[in-house]
């Protein structure tokens, strides 16, 4: 996505776009930050884990996504990205600031997307703060949140520098490249699968979810909107049902990103000698 603006009803319109990212240095950048490190913990768990993440949070995400969950017991992570809320792109409607106050009251996690939905590899480090300041004083002046604990790249862009700035100011950071979380894991730059009907198929989501069992690893799923006519970034309803509910019947564990890294680093302290 790389407009973004606001509906009729708004008062003036919001265009959000990123740059080319497409040359051989930006593409380096990219591969490099795979790679570079700054913040890792060794991952032991009692059970596999699944979290549900949804990305820009179409009010769709916030109603089917979060609803979903709920009619299991379970919670996920919504990242907001400030200024999207309550605007509109194409067929898209974000949620309001009032929507995604009463997603964290009904206890999901409401992480940072940037404030701007800004392609952060294009940002240097002090316009990154600025970034994540505005989003940290957004999720304020809705109600008394608690503190933003993990972010997600827009886009899943980063590079060497802002991954660098984005260890230091969150305790996880996700991004796109698809995998399991196991063994060492990099907090700077989670992977994630896309939960999109248009990327795999059931047998495929299932083989994603076994790999978690077998490993007792952390698998994140991430999404947009979530409708019966998803579009081809998001998760029909269909799916999400069939992806919580084969998660449920594995014997992972769901629950938002914020949660589970909490396990995580409980258990790593408590290894230490």
């Amino acid at each position: 996505m790389s407009i973004a603006e606001q509906s009729s009803e708004s008062p003036e319109p919001i265009v959000i776009a990123h740059g080319s990212r497409r040359g051989f240095f930006p593409r380096l950048d990219r591969f490099l930050a795979r790679y570079h490190r700054p913040s890792t913990v060794k991952m032991t768990l009692d059970h596999p884990r699944v979290t549900f993440s949804f990305d820009d949070i179409p009010d769709n995400a916030a109603t089917n996504g979060a609803g979903i969950l709920e009619a299991h017991g379970k919670r996920g992570t919504f990242y907001v990205a400030g200024e999207l809320c309550g605007r509109r792109f194409r067929h898209d409607v974000f949620a309001s600031g009032a929507a995604v106050a009463e997603l964290a009251a009904r206890g999901h996690e409401i992480g940072c997307h940037t404030y701007s939905h800004a392609d952060v590899q294009l940002l240097n480090p002090a316009g990154y703060d600025a970034e994540i300041a505005a989003s940290r004083d957004f999720r304020g002046k809705l109600c008394a949140l608690p503190e933003i604990e993990t972010h997600a790249y827009p886009y899943g862009s980063v590079g060497l520098v802002q991954k660098t700035v984005a260890s230091r100011r969150f305790s996880a950071c996700r991004g796109v490249r698809p995998g399991l979380n196991h063994g060492v894991i990099d907090l700077g730059q989670l992977r994630a699968v896309p939960l999109y009907d248009s990327d795999y198929s059931d047998e495929q989501i299932v083989t994603f979810i076994d790999e978690a069992v077998a490993r007792s690893g952390w698998l994140i799923f991430y999404t947009h909107d979530v409708a019966d006519d998803a579009s081809y970034q998001g998760t029909s309803t269909r799916l999400m049902n069939f992806a919580v509910e084969k998660a449920i019947e594995a014997g992972c564990e769901i629950a938002p990103v914020a949660t589970t890294l909490d396990i995580i680093r409980r258990k790593s302290d408590a290894a230490r000698p």
